[in-house]
């Protein structure tokens, strides 16, 4: 189980999710970030919840078929047909209960096609496909995530401030939701590229977090002196 989310910021999209993976009576961190690939023409990335072998599978499916889709329009339903996949084929033949003990999993992808001014992000849960809320999250933090973004969350927020509202998010669920730990993980996609948030970063928000007057942060006034939060990793 984890928490990932998708923001939708000024100028792209964010992605997050914390790192933790919990698989039996042990616990472990992994990248749940994936099926992520940036060409000239195309850029896409998924986040995860839910049972991470399953996760995984979706991740190595979507990479292949987004690559090969014709063109953005058909993205959902590129995600729709891998994801049904899984759950007609491996889930289905799992020895579980459905309701019970099914494995299952949930997924947020954002793409962008050059030439586009802003991403799409396509939310997935169990068989469901459609459009993600232009603040959304999935996973075992999802209701906590929720809460905090009803009170944080506005349509006009900064690229930044959409990375330090991510970092508050995780920070929130790693210390108050069970099985929610590790490392935060944060990326933005939109026109120019993919962006992501070094670790740097992460540790100068969590103090500021840590010292605020307030229960909530401030995010119209980011901390001084961290500077840009967002990095660029790829040109799109």
């Amino acid at each position: 189980m984890t928490l990932a989310a998708s923001i939708r910021t000024e100028n792209g999209v964010i992605l997050c999710a914390e790192s933790q993976i919990t698989e039996g009576q042990a616990k472990f961190n992994k990248s749940k970030i994936g099926a992520s690939a940036w060409t000239s023409e195309l850029g896409f990335a998924s986040v995860g919840a839910g049972y991470w072998d399953y996760i995984r599978m979706a991740y190595e499916a979507l990479l292949p078929a987004m690559l090969d889709a014709p063109d953005t329009e058909d993205m959902a339903q590129t995600i729709g047909a891998a994801v049904t996949n899984i759950y007609a084929n491996q889930i289905a033949a799992h020895p579980g209960t459905w309701g019970y003990d099914k494995p299952g999993f949930s997924l947020l992808t954002a793409f962008i096609q050059k030439g586009y001014p802003v991403p799409t992000v396509i939310k997935t849960v169990d068989t469901a496909v459609h459009s993600a809320d232009p603040f959304d999250a999935i996973g075992i933090g999802q209701d906590l995530a929720r809460y905090i973004g009803s009170k944080l969350y506005r349509d006009d927020l900064s690229d930044d401030q959409g990375a330090a509202l991510a970092a508050y998010i995780l920070e929130e669920a790693k210390q108050n939701v069970k099985d929610c730990g590790g490392l935060s993980q944060i990326i933005w996609i939109g026109e120019a590229g993919l962006k992501s948030v070094p670790t740097a970063k992460l540790i100068h928000l969590r103090a500021w977090f840590a010292r605020s007057d307030q229960k909530i942060p401030n995010l119209s006034k980011l901390p001084a002196g961290i500077g840009p939060i967002l990095i660029t990793d790829i040109a799109l």
